[in-house]
């Protein structure tokens, strides 16, 4: 039995062929420059999120700091043995 190629394509001409490349090496390189943007806004985010974050970090340390000092002047617990005496 004979098989046929059914996707078979007539062959690209030298012409049409560079054309093609010509236009994939195009898409290519807009979706690197596409791809750049984004990286870029990407670590432009991160930046934004890592100040952010060391921002809420040291505002978490100072909050701890206040809340140590205010426990620190707080009488010492009912029924500890100096407050039995």
């Amino acid at each position: 039995m004979e098989r046929r190629d059914y996707n078979f394509q007539p062959m690209d001409t030298p012409q049409s062929l560079t054309e093609r490349l010509a236009w994939q090496i195009d898409q290519l390189l807009a979706r690197l420059a596409a791809a750049e943007t984004d990286n870029q806004q990407l670590r432009q985010q991160l930046a934004t999120v890592n100040a952010e974050n060391h921002t809420l970090q040291e505002r978490m340390h100072q909050a701890r700091e206040r809340l140590d000092a205010v426990l620190a002047q707080l009488p010492p617990e009912i029924g500890s043995e100096e407050t039995q005496k």
